[in-house]
């Protein structure tokens, strides 16, 4: 096992890192295993204290997940298909942390059902409940309401465009 207790210098974060190559596939629980999982906390610190990164505004936050599903400004003519629902994207976080709906009620105190009802895009995200998942999952509440607002503008867009 390493003796550092903590990375000081650039040299010693290179070090580690070249360790934790060395061992990275190491089995759980085994003295390699171990190592690996200290020497990566002690990175994750050291990173965490020597280069944060800032949350994403919501508009960057917006802007990037348009720029995953390959869409632009431009593109975006208002389609049902097009139209994203919040709960959408709270229910890829969900899967992507593997959090199940009753560990995500309890967390923010709300209700199975209405956690269910947002999921299935039959419920939109109150701002209570942004502010709950904020706290629960780390995402700041107005990126939840810029969804919503963003969701509510388009649906708004396509049905006046369907009465044309």
């Amino acid at each position: 096992m390493t003796d550092i207790k903590e990375i000081q210098t650039v040299k010693d974060y290179e070090q580690i890192l070249k360790r934790i190559e060395e061992i990275f596939d190491s089995k759980p629980n085994t003295p390699e295993g171990d190592e690996l999982e200290y020497l990566v906390g002690l990175v994750e610190k050291y990173e965490n204290e020597n280069f944060p990164i800032d949350k994403p505004s919501p508009k960057a936050a917006i802007r990037f997940r348009m720029e995953q599903w390959g869409l632009n400004a431009k593109r975006l003519i208002p389609s049902n298909d097009m139209i994203i629902h919040p709960g959408e994207t709270l229910k890829e976080v969900m899967e992507d942390r593997n959090i199940a709906v009753e560990s995500l009620a309890q967390s923010t105190g709300f209700a199975q059902d209405y956690i269910n009802a947002v999921l299935n895009c039959k419920e939109n995200i109150s701002a209570d409940f942004a502010r709950k998942l904020e706290e629960t999952l780390n995402i700041d509440t107005d990126f939840w309401m810029k969804l919503q607002e963003l969701y509510d503008d388009e649906l708004k867009a396509f049905e006046e465009s369907q009465l044309v």
